[in-house]
């Protein structure tokens, strides 16, 4: 540990005799040792460089007023028993029969217990501990005037004794070897403990400052308090971003988000750790994670909660899907992964960011997988580089138009999500473009992957199947185009909100979105009406809906016959598609082959 540099103030030339003596015992000791006054202690100490010492060593009030103004470690000589004894016997030889022991500090008990043991045959008064210098004096002049004419106490007593002209003698309590050997004992503890703490911090912070683990504390003025992401190009502006999570996550403890920068991406979690009652800090440890052009490559990307909650109001607000909805919510604490199907442009992507807007999971973010286009390198970076988001656990994961993905990927995908348990680790969500039970009999979608992902399957219907639902959708989305538009209009006459009811959409929610934009674009007025749409209708490749065959049912023929001549029409009208027609009839699938084939 090398050498301890101390600092002694004593408050009278024996005790700087005794410090010198004890000091000259220790090899492992330097010191520089003033004897001053009461006075004069604070004046002296504001004339030294206090960083070369390692602690203070004094005496009495005189050390308290020295602790007082020293920031480094300070340790006060105490009465030991044995100083208090030698006081006392001296005071039993000195003749007189009340004496009064007084000082800064509460030794009433000590001398009590020690006046009994030596059976002294004189009153010993022990007032209480004054406050200050006027007070010592005032209880001296008082208790002289009671016939005590004998004080023993510290420097303070004797000072305040001759001070006061009164003619009484003093007894300094002076320190002995075995105070100071005890003192000297507790400064070298303490300055080892001091010097270890200090190693260890400067080893952790030099660990931090070269590691590739990143950093931050902040206090609650958001100022930092380290940090080592200085060491990145793009710290300043990370740390900026930091900066808007301190106030709520001093509300809520934690967050979990992704921070995007131009040069790269950082998967951030930020906690509220508490020293003590009176000291609280946000801290952030950071990963880096990958950059934009990755990022683009690995087709995913971050959407936020506030993006997320834009599309809640498509969905709640919806007839057709009241009851799908319900069920959601009532998901909304648990894990269970969400398979999401339908036809094109049916608001499925809607309907997966409404999910997790609601979800218990939203304070951390939802990462959209695009799996169009997806190779095997970018799956398999995916769930094998640690950088990856799907490395974390309560994310929201979604897996966009997973139909997509060639049969090979779609094995590979099934393998990792039951090798790294992520449908346990953090919420599914995922997208299917069209009929998923026949693709799983025609062997083009994999059943195993499908069992993993469709915890919950939800079925999105067709514009035109919850045409009901086209006049709420409308006027969300106009809210929004007046937004982003410079224009305003109103709404709708109400034959043109017929026209867009009963119009087939074949792409859907976005097509719909289209039109409109192009509505509110030719439009001068502050309503869209019959004309407008109308025109647009005539001009465009929108197609209205074909009005349904109708079928005529030959009553005569036996019951078996009119069953597969039921089925046949309802077959017609969902285009072949056996399972949305066994969904009408209300039978399975397999009976629904079993009677046609009968």
């Amino acid at each position: 540990m090398g050498k301890c540099k101390i600092l002694g103030i004593a408050p009278y030339a024996g005790f700087k005799a005794y410090f010198e003596n004890a000091i000259k015992k220790r090899e492992n000791i330097d010191a520089d040792i003033y004897s001053v006054s009461l006075d004069s202690a604070v004046d002296l100490i504001k004339t030294l460089d206090l960083n070369k010492y390692d602690a203070v060593i004094s005496r009495g009030r005189t050390g308290k007023m020295v602790q007082s103004v020293v920031d480094i470690p300070f340790i006060n000589v105490e009465f030991s028993g044995y100083d208090i004894l030698r006081a006392l016997k001296q005071a039993q030889y000195s003749g007189k029969e009340k004496i009064a022991f007084v000082t800064f500090f509460d030794l009433q008990q000590n001398v009590k217990i020690l006046s009994e043991l030596m059976e002294l045959k004189i009153d010993v008064i022990t007032p209480s501990s004054p406050a200050n210098v006027q007070e010592m004096s005032d209880i001296i002049k008082t208790l002289y005037e009671e016939d005590i004419n004998l004080f023993i106490g510290d420097g303070a007593c004797v000072d305040c004794v001759e001070e006061a002209g009164i003619n009484a003698e003093t007894i300094l309590i002076t320190s002995g070897e075995e105070a100071m050997d005890k003192a000297l004992d507790e400064a070298v503890e303490i300055i080892k403990y001091k010097k270890d703490a200090h190693g260890k911090n400067s080893f952790y912070k030099t660990l931090l400052e070269q590691s590739d683990f990143y950093m931050a504390l902040f206090d609650k003025d958001k100022n930092i308090v380290f940090s080592n992401l200085f060491a990145l190009s793009d710290g300043c502006e990370l740390h900026k971003n930091l900066r808007r999570h301190i106030s709520k996550i001093f509300l809520d403890t934690e967050i979990n988000s992704i921070e995007h920068t131009p040069y790269s991406s950082y998967k951030v979690h930020g906690k509220k750790i508490t020293i003590n009652e009176n000291t609280t800090y946000v801290m952030f440890s950071i990963k880096k994670s990958f950059s934009p052009a990755e990022k683009k490559n690995l087709k995913f990307e971050t959407v936020d909660l506030k993006t997320a909650k834009e599309h809640i109001s498509l969905i709640s607000t919806s007839e057709s899907l009241s009851e799908t909805w319900d069920k959601i919510q009532t998901w909304s604490t648990t894990k269970m992964p969400i398979l999401i199907y339908g036809g094109a442009g049916t608001g499925k992507k809607t309907f997966a960011y409404a999910a997790y807007s609601i979800s218990k999971f939203n304070t951390n973010p939802l990462i959209v997988i695009d799996c169009s286009n997806m190779d095997l390198k970018t799956l398999s970076m995916l769930f094998d580089d640690d950088r990856s988001p799907l490395y974390e656990n309560d994310y929201t994961i979604l897996f966009k138009k997973i139909n997509l993905l060639s049969t090979d990927l779609q094995n590979k995908l099934s393998y990792y999500i039951a090798n790294t348990m992520l449908t346990s680790r953090n919420k599914i969500i995922s997208t299917f473009t069209g009929d998923a039970q026949s693709m799983i009999s025609s062997n083009s979608f994999s059943k195993e992957l499908y069992h993993q992902l469709a915890g919950i399957p939800i079925y999105m219907p067709s514009l035109s199947e919850r045409a009901e639902d086209i006049p709420t959708i409308c006027r969300s989305f106009l809210t929004n185009i007046n937004q982003q538009l410079p224009v305003q209009i109103v709404g709708f006459e109400q034959e043109a909100m017929e026209l867009l009811k009963n119009h087939t959409w074949e792409y859907g929610i976005t097509q719909l979105n289209f039109m409109l934009k192009q509505l509110v674009l030719l439009k001068k007025g502050q309503f869209i009406s019959k004309d407008d749409v109308s025109t647009l209708l005539t001009q465009s490749e929108f197609k209205q809906i074909e009005p349904k065959n109708s079928f005529m049912i030959d009553t005569s023929k036996p019951l078996d016959e009119i069953v597969i001549d039921i089925i046949n029409i309802v077959l017609a009208e969902e285009k072949n598609k056996q399972s949305k027609a066994a969904k009408r009839l209300g039978i399975s699938r397999s009976t629904l082959w079993k009677k046609l084939n009968g």
